[in-house]
């Protein structure tokens, strides 16, 4: 029997159409999680090829579909979801292309074709994940099969383990509550959501393992995410020199962007030594909140700058007297202060010299301005008043005898303190301000505490606050207490 060429040439275009659009609609009704709650966009365009082009076409772009996808973007993923869903759409787009073939072509019957489609492909993707279930051990009862085979699920999660790539679903009869960090580790997100941060930003400190993920799945959950991020910037990161503040772009790293260097932290770098920019230049009053350090520390050259200090180091530490996170450099003593100068020397961001031109080129700056700089640090502390910045006299100190110790510091984000639209009980919300029955997003994780504005609006500790806080107000609620 001859076949028409042509006939071949426009199924195989319409049918690539029709894989493309189940590749790029998820992307689209991303954005609008009321469509994509309800059922998932990958469906209609192989629906409507099973329509088109008959079943048999339905059912191989059905099936290729979930599988291609999970390969180039890494959703759904592939084990069980991509499988199971691979055999669901083959069922939806070989059933509606069979029943629509053997029909009036009515409205009626359109609707009744694809509720049939829908029906038997829920029934193969319950027939499949059962089986799944089994060859891995684990268990899928009825109670799992009717959570995803009707539109309205049942709370729970999906679990992915980093060993062996295995993922479990596990149902939860209270509700999920998400409260693993911000985005402070993902260069992208940064990019995406905080591109002034990224712009002063060398590295992530304290978090770097926070990439967003809980909030990208409440975002996929249906929730709504904040309209402006709220970073914290802290004053303790160190670089090596010649290193620029701003993320760096990347050929290798997921979205184009990534810390220019290690990750590296100083926690002795909160004290208020005497800082310096690129120039040798003093540019802030040093004892001001982190926030105000790192604001002035943005508009210096390069975004980053220097702190200095002579011998006696550990004994000014203890003199100062901070209070707030800088505290613990004091109250954990000089053996601490010590290792945490040894460790940034041995990692090529702390120096130590005998005379000021050394340490000067140590750290990559002017001799001549720093000692000039030096010089008037130290006629300020003889008169007890700053009269350039403004610094109290008790966190003044001499800089005078050797040997003298620099470090290059530069602004690094601790966390984003913002994520998904919650209310006063931490239950996830979305555009239209509704619930998410059975989600709730507490810690930073959990967004419009802080309204788009930087932390810490002077209040040491509110960041930790709002998660002890939200964390006990979400589980009495999810426990109905």
């Amino acid at each position: 029997m001859k076949t028409n060429p042509h006939s071949t040439t426009r199924s195989l275009v319409l049918a690539a159409l029709f894989l493309a659009l189940a590749f790029v609609l998820p992307m689209i009704t991303g954005h609008v999680p009321q469509v994509g709650n309800m059922l998932c966009p990958m469906h209609f365009p192989i629906l409507l090829c099973g329509f088109v082009l008959g079943g048999p076409w339905g059912l191989a772009v059905g099936f290729i579909a979930p599988l291609v996808r999970s390969v180039l973007f890494g959703m759904p993923p592939m084990f069980p979801i991509a499988i199971s869903m691979a055999f669901e759409l083959a069922a939806y787009g070989l059933v509606s292309g069979l029943v629509w073939r053997r029909v009036k072509h009515t409205l009626p019957m359109m609707y009744a074709a694809l509720v049939t489609a829908m029906v038997a492909g829920r029934l193969v993707w319950g027939a499949v994940r059962f089986v799944l279930a089994g060859l891995t051990g684990s268990s899928f009862p009825f109670s799992a099969f009717l959570s995803g085979a009707l539109l309205t699920a049942i709370p729970g999660i999906i679990a992915q383990n980093m060993d062996d790539d295995h993922f479990i679903r596990y149902n939860a009869t209270k509700g999920v509550l998400l409260a693993c960090g911000g985005f402070p580790g993902s260069p992208y997100m940064m990019e995406q959501l905080d591109p002034l941060g990224t712009s002063v930003t060398t590295a992530c400190s304290y978090s770097p393992a926070d990439k967003g993920y809980g909030i990208r799945a409440a975002v996929w959950a249906g929730a709504n995410l904040d309209k402006e991020a709220a970073p914290m910037l802290f004053d303790r990161g160190v670089v090596a020199p010649g290193v620029d503040g701003g993320y760096v772009d990347s050929d290798s790293a997921f979205g184009g962007k990534a810390f220019p260097g290690k990750i590296r932290q100083y926690n002795p770098g909160t004290q208020p030594f005497l800082k310096v920019n690129r120039n040798g230049e003093r540019f802030a009053n040093e004892s001001s909140p982190y926030n105000d350090i790192v604001y002035a520390a943005a508009h210096q050259p390069g975004r980053v700058y220097a702190q200095i200090c002579d011998v006696n180091v550990l004994e000014d530490a203890k003199r100062f007297h901070t209070i707030g996170c800088s505290a613990q450099t004091r109250n954990a003593g000089a053996e601490y202060i010590q290792k945490q100068m040894d460790n940034a020397e041995k990692e090529g961001v702390f120096f130590k010299a005998d005379t000021i031109e050394e340490l000067a080129a140590l750290l990559d700056v002017p001799a001549d301005e720093l000692q000039k700089t030096i010089d008037r640090y130290n006629e300020l502390c003889d008169q007890g008043t700053d009269a350039d910045f403004g610094k109290k006299s008790a966190y003044m100190h001499k800089i005078e005898k050797a040997p003298f110790w620099g470090v290059r510091k530069h602004i690094r984000v601790s966390s984003i303190d913002s994520g998904v639209n919650t209310n006063a009980n931490g239950q996830a919300l979305d555009a239209d301000g509704k619930v998410i029955e059975g989600l709730y997003c507490v810690g930073n994780v959990g967004g419009v505490f802080y309204g788009g504005a930087d932390y810490p609006f002077h209040q040491t500790g509110l960041s930790l606050g709002r998660c002890y806080t939200f964390g006990m107000l979400a589980a009495k609620h999810a426990m109905g207490k």
